[in-house]
Order: structure tokens, then sequence, then C-alpha cells
């Protein structure tokens, strides 16, 4: 938070009992680039290990840069590509993995 501003929101679900999914991760766009975005992650991944989750799982856009190279830097790899119609314009979606 900054002056009472909350500056962005990761969501963890469970799959099942060895998988959670990173349904969303936002950070606000003057936010991006502090290293916020880093400290959220490592967050994330530390409740995914403590609630007993062997693995981790995310969906994004191939044009989200930002998000993926992140996700690449803790050891996330893609396990799928696949062009799609989604929201109106044509898209790649991603799906990116992590054994924790």
């Amino acid at each position: 938070m900054r002056d009472g501003k909350r500056l962005g929101s990761l969501f963890c679900l469970r799959l099942d009992a060895e998988t959670a999914r990173l349904r969303m991760f936002f950070l606000e766009p003057d936010a991006r680039g502090t290293g916020l975005g880093r400290a959220m992650m490592q967050r994330f991944l530390d409740y995914a290990k403590q609630a007993g989750y062997w693995r981790v799982t995310l969906w994004t856009d191939e044009s989200h840069h930002g998000a993926y190279a992140l996700y690449a830097s803790f050891g996330f790899a893609m396990t799928e590509s696949r062009a799609v119609r989604s929201f109106g314009p044509d898209m790649v979606e991603q799906t990116w993995e992590i054994a924790l």
C-alpha cells in the first residue's frame, strides 16, 4: 500500500490437493518496476509451499512480456502456447508451471 492505496493483488486458487493456480496477478502501472511484483511473487510462492502445494500453474497472454519475464525469473516454464480468439482480438495464451 502507498498512501492508503492498494497497489496490487494476487489470487491463489486450489486446483487439486497438489496444485495451486495463480489466477490473477495485478500491479498498478505506477508500481511496476519497483520490485513490488517480485516481492509479491515470492510471498505467493512461499504461501503455496506452506499450504502444501507441490506445483503452481498460471495462464497469461504472450503480450504480457513483463509478466512472463518475471515468471521465468522464478523458474516457471511455459508448458503450453496456443492461438485463440478471446475477448475480441486474436491472441496467444500461455500456460506456465513451476514445481515447488
